[in-house]
């Protein structure tokens, strides 16, 4: 099958640009050209066996409720951190607030979360190792872009500094990329205008709807799958 045009697009954008959105059908299933017929991945899935097999070593997906998750380096990812307080990974998870959420244990002591910000900050500025973060469901981090309240705007402000200091790395291949910051959204107006908008480093890429071809198919190796 021959790629998305999306998927050609990111191949592109994804070594000079630090920041990508990928928006509209975002919520479909996607067959990666390497699977196997009926293996079909949703989209976040998708973006993170792109990105291993380009070559980033480092990849974290990101969400508000369990923090990070690293699945194949999490130790790579904690050296990364080492000067982020209470930056440390558990069973591949790492708890991080989108908001300076304070936690405290039972005997009333504060204990160290990090932010979501100081902890990309710690990914994307460093030269060591390609590496990423997905953010699936980025339309979920807020309620409306047009009523944010302090703590939200100071978390976006954080992740757009972040990527802003997003290092050139050099990939296995010689080929020259970017730290990446991957959002995943409904649609890119539910991100704040001023986050994205005007903004040399932020490239929004529109996942659009397969192709008669595509989901032909998606449906016999479906139903392939059944069959096995």
């Amino acid at each position: 099958m021959a790629n998305m045009k999306w998927h050609d697009e990111l191949d592109i954008f994804r070594k000079i640009k630090p920041c990508i959105i990928l928006e509209g059908n975002v919520l479909d299933r996607f067959h990666y050209p390497d699977d196997a017929p009926e293996r079909n991945r949703d989209l976040a899935d998708f973006v993170y066996i792109y990105l291993k097999k380009h070559g980033y070593g480092a990849i974290a997906y990101y969400d508000p409720s369990s923090g990070f998750y690293a699945p194949d380096n999490s130790s790579e990812i904690e050296k990364m951190c080492a000067n982020v307080s209470g930056a440390s990974f558990k069973n591949n998870y790492m708890k991080s607030f989108f908001v300076g959420t304070r936690l405290k244990d039972k005997d009333g002591k504060e204990i160290a979360v990090p932010t979501i910000g100081e902890v990309l900050s710690a990914i994307l500025n460093q030269t060591k190792v390609a590496s990423a973060v997905i953010i699936d469901m980025a339309s979920r981090l807020i309620i409306s872009p047009d009523s944010m309240d302090e703590c939200e705007v100071k978390a976006f402000a954080s992740i757009q500094r972040a990527f802003r200091k997003s290092k050139n790395i050099i990939l296995p291949n010689n080929e020259s990329a970017k730290n990446l910051l991957i959002l995943i959204v409904n649609k890119v107006n539910d991100l704040p205008a001023w986050f994205y908008l005007d903004n040399p480093d932020v490239k929004t890429i529109q996942v659009l709807t397969p192709d008669a071809e595509a989901r032909r198919e998606f449906i016999s190796g479906s139903r392939l799958a059944n069959t096995m």
